[in-house]
């Protein structure tokens, strides 16, 4: 990977930060119960490491992928109950003898 690519991720990440304290310092983040009774949040927030299998690991990858792919080909929402969200995905492997 190339030297601006590394760079980007941190980047994206410092605006993640700033959007986000600047939203909650507004009140805006929401991680209520939904409107429609299912059960769960409209909010996510996972961070964690773990040890996979090669395979599964492929399936981890791949999911995320089809479903990013999904939501850009849809496009932006028209609908008039549409929410705005944000999603930060980062995913990376560490090479052996770098375990943590």
């Amino acid at each position: 990977m190339r030297s601006e690519a590394y760079d980007a991720m941190p980047a994206a990440i410092d605006r993640l930060r700033g959007d986000f304290r600047a939203h909650v310092a507004d009140g805006r983040p929401d991680f209520s119960a939904t409107k429609d009774g299912s059960p769960g949040s409209p909010g996510l927030f996972a961070n964690f490491t773990l040890r996979l299998d090669p395979d599964r690991l492929t399936r981890l990858r791949s999911q995320p992928g089809e479903i990013l792919d999904e939501l850009s080909e849809e496009g932006p929402s028209t609908s008039e109950n549409a929410v705005n969200v944000t999603l930060f995905t980062l995913l990376y492997g560490l090479r052996a003898g770098t375990e943590s």
